[in-house]
């Protein structure tokens, strides 16, 4: 045994000297000790003649011991050709091709190199891997340069051709040697991972900062496009601007004012494409260049001319206002006494019936050719019975009466649902008010008439007022217009002090207390003061100026 050991030493010296004559690799080593048992342990050794380049001399060999040895270096021979086989394909692994090369009889392909490290040494296992890796992103970039997914996309791989083509001319002109072609590959590599990281995050369409010439370039194309013909251009889905403004795709050099301005020459573009009014012109702009402003500021004058004329004035967008006020807002008094006349003479009315009176009174103020109204704004006037049986606890926003605007497109852009909403709410109350008003002159209660009168002289002089609106070609008109059209009515809705609730209660224990009077009951104001305090404490605990409002209340008190 001991000499078996001694023979086994040399053996191992040998094989380090002659298949690694720089380093002896520990796995060899171990491979050779296991082979030599293996092939010791055999009472007769495999033949491999046939394996062999002069098979003749292999069986010339007399001893075992002589015929175990050739098995043995054969079999190292063979355990050391994968890496010469490796080593002579590093260029075709490195521009992605795939190929199978066998480790101890086993198959093994590049594609599946992690199955490969417990077969190899470390250090190549290592180099390999990194090779493999980066020749997978060389083949993404490769193939995605030809078929990119977005105007961004395509835009930065262009810019990425120049390092493609140098990897793959770095990798021809590089020896077939694991460190040296790892070493000369080094900076080539480094430049592909970081337009990698890149591209990743313009696939994603995250923006970041070292494309944001790139992202221009898709922006300036978007806009152009849709400030002259109302058209998004964006094929991928990288805009800024779709049927909305999606603000997590607005470049933060853009500023909030530029996007709204841009968005609202498209959408009235749009608008007047509707409307088969629109003129059409060229505008070319570059939002990162100092003269985007300018170019907004002539694209916006020239929708907004459009606007006025083909949309404001041609539907008579004002007067429809002002004829919507006069109802709604009880502005022309002549005809809310007709319909209240028409519904006080006519009890238990049919909805038919009512717009019957509310028809006649129309025509009878409005078209009767004392006004410029024109004639099909009667069509916009419609009346609105909830279903509510009236009983004590109802107050006034449950009233079972109240007329509607019902409006078409394009005027719904301008009269939206939020402003038809607070329309209804005023009209319930000023008419409850109204029918207090006639309540008030049949009984004959000198205190709470006054106190109507000096109300409706606070709703109709304080409240109500008339506005002047400024259509500015350079701003962004038609939605100023809509603002203060809106505000208009919130800001009256707030003066009414709907908010509370204690306001309205008023009215309503007003108009009960009358009621009961008029049928011959007792007249009770204990609820009215006790509304009357419980509103004048809730307004006092607000800081402006209500004295005017408050004097009134106090005169119920």
């Amino acid at each position: 045994m001991p000499e078996i050991n001694n023979f086994k030493n040399q053996l191992k010296k040998l094989a380090g000297t002659l298949l690694y004559p720089k380093t002896t690799s520990k796995k060899l080593l171990e491979r050779i000790d296991k082979v030599y048992f293996n092939s010791y342990r055999e009472s007769k050794p495999i033949d491999v003649s046939s394996l062999l380049e002069n098979p003749l001399l292999y069986k010339s060999l007399q001893s075992d011991t002589s015929k175990k040895l050739v098995n043995l270096f054969l079999e190292l021979k063979s355990s050391a050709d994968y890496l010469s086989l490796i080593r002579n394909n590093l260029k075709k692994i490195a521009l992605g091709f795939d190929f199978t090369f066998k480790i101890n009889n086993n198959l093994f392909t590049v594609s599946n190199i992690r199955q490969i490290k417990p077969h190899i040494d470390i250090q190549y296992y290592n180099i390999l891997l990194n090779i493999y890796q980066y020749s997978l992103i060389y083949k993404n970039l490769k193939y995605e340069i030809n078929n990119p997914i977005s105007v961004t996309h395509k835009n930065y791989l262009s810019k990425c051709k120049e390092i493609v083509l140098l990897y793959e001319q770095t990798v021809m002109n590089t020896d077939n040697d694991f460190i040296k072609f790892y070493c000369e590959m080094y900076e080539i590599y480094v430049k592909l991972s970081q337009i990698n990281k890149n591209h990743n995050s313009i696939k994603n369409k995250q923006i970041v900062s070292e494309c944001t010439d790139i992202i221009y370039e898709v922006h300036n194309q978007c806009t152009s496009t849709y400030i002259s013909t109302g058209v998004i251009n964006d094929r991928y889905n990288e805009y800024f601007i779709s049927s909305c403004i999606e603000y997590n795709k607005i470049p933060s050099q853009l500023s909030k004012e530029l996007v709204n301005t841009i968005f609202y020459i498209g959408k009235n573009i749009n608008l007047l494409k509707n409307l088969n009014s629109f003129k059409e012109s060229n505008f070319n702009i570059k939002l990162n260049d100092t003269s985007a402003s300018l170019i907004l500021v002539k694209a916006l004058k020239h929708v907004n001319e459009q606007l006025y004329r083909k949309f404001i004035v041609r539907h008579k967008i004002y007067e429809l206002y002002d004829f919507i006020k006069s109802i709604f807002l009880f502005r022309r008094v002549d005809f809310i006494e007709f319909i209240f006349e028409g519904f006080k003479r006519n009890r238990n009315l049919s909805k038919k019936n009512c717009l019957g009176i509310i028809e006649e009174g129309l025509y009878d103020t409005f078209f009767n050719g004392n006004t410029d109204y024109p004639e099909n704004f009667i069509d916009f006037i419609d009346l609105i019975i909830d279903d509510v049986t009236p009983s004590e606890l109802n107050v006034y926003l449950e009233e079972p009466f109240s007329l509607i605007c019902k409006l078409n497109y394009p005027i719904t852009l301008i009269f939206n649902e939020s402003f038809i909403s607070k329309l209804v709410s005023i009209f319930k109350f000023l008419w409850k008010i109204k029918k207090i008003e006639a309540l008030t002159l049949r009984l004959g209660t000198h205190k709470y008439m006054l106190f109507i009168y000096k109300i409706q002289n606070y709703i109709f002089y304080e409240c109500i007022k008339d506005s002047l609106f400024e259509w500015e070609n350079s701003e962004l008109a038609l939605n100023q217009l809509t603002e203060q059209i809106n505000s208009d009515l919130s800001s009256l809705i707030k003066n009414l002090y709907f908010q509370n609730g204690f306001f309205e209660r008023i009215f309503y224990e007003i108009e009960y207390a009358l009621i009961k009077l008029g049928t011959g009951g007792q007249f009770d104001e204990t609820k009215i003061k006790d509304c009357c305090l419980k509103f004048i404490e809730n307004l006092e605990k607000d800081s402006s100026d209500k004295s005017l409002i408050l004097d009134y209340i106090r005169m119920l008190i």
